[in-house]
């Protein structure tokens, strides 16, 4: 037999054995995937064992049909496992929503972006020192704060917005600064990512409403919470002695503004934002 039959053979052997191949189901690598994710989250196995225990039984009847090359019965176990495990993450995520509110009245936790969804830390840039923030950040920290504040805010409204459609009530109230309205020099990028926030909530008051949801945002007067730390004195009592009432934010005013927008009788009140210390 001469190499070049040789040749031919081998590579018909090889291209039948890549045709037989099994080829990857993507239903099924989705809800390995979305139950990967949910298990990876401590709020699911806290708040949600049940859906997550669902979503894993599902896609164990997926990995069982894939592996008895039963194809036609591997898409719709592997859908309900990805739609299970994402249900588990959005109840995981509104129980903790539930504490969250719980910890904010009792025990005045005000920090954060997000009130009624869970919260994301917030980011400031050190604008506050003598050469103008917008020339001093490189793009990455730029970026960096954008993600945090804005991209931040958005994916944690989707996520809560999701699971209040379903009950046709919820309320959503984003955290906003008194650093943009008052055009506070040194802030360009931290003041712009939350005017974006403002624009963002009042937008999604329009897109939810119909569901029964509030969505509105409040900006705080400068509280002392380890983000302002390191500012200069001068520079916050420059801000406070430009208010209208003259003191630092506490956590109260925070639980104040909070209590009034998520009260049921503030159904009405939606798409609106409110500035502590007489800002307008």
């Amino acid at each position: 037999m001469n190499a070049k039959l040789l040749t031919g053979m081998a590579l018909t052997l090889a291209l039948c054995a890549c045709a037989s191949a099994p080829q990857p189901n993507a239903a099924l690598e989705s809800a390995r995937a979305a139950v990967q994710t949910a298990e990876a989250d401590p709020n699911v196995s806290k708040y949600a064992p049940l859906d997550l225990e669902r979503a894993k039984q599902d896609l164990g009847a997926a990995e069982n049909a894939a592996a008895h090359h039963r194809d036609a019965e591997v898409n719709q176990p592997a859908y309900l496992a990805t739609q299970n495990a994402r249900i588990a993450q959005a109840h995981a995520a509104a129980k903790a929503d539930d504490i969250m509110i719980q910890a904010l009245r009792f025990k005045g936790a005000s920090n954060g972006n997000s009130v009624i969804a869970p919260k994301a830390t917030g980011s400031v840039t050190s604008g506050w020192k003598a050469r103008p923030c917008t020339l001093s950040p490189p793009a990455a920290s730029a970026n960096r704060m954008l993600e945090v504040n804005v991209t931040g805010t958005m994916m944690v409204c989707r996520d809560a917005a999701k699971v209040m459609m379903r009950n046709k009530y919820g309320r959503i109230i984003n955290f906003t600064t008194i650093v943009a309205p008052i055009a506070l020099a040194g802030e360009a990028i931290y003041a712009a990512s939350k005017s974006a926030v403002v624009t963002f909530t009042r937008i999604l008051a329009f897109e939810l409403g119909q569901w029964g949801i509030t969505c509105n945002s409040f900006g705080a007067t400068p509280i002392m919470t380890d983000m302002i730390k390191g500012v200069p004195k001068e520079k916050i009592d420059a801000v406070v002695n430009g208010l209208a009432i003259k003191r630092l934010g506490t956590n109260e005013d925070c639980i104040n503004v909070c209590d009034f927008f998520i009260n049921p009788g503030s159904d009405n009140i939606t798409g609106q934002v409110i500035y502590l210390g007489g800002v307008s």
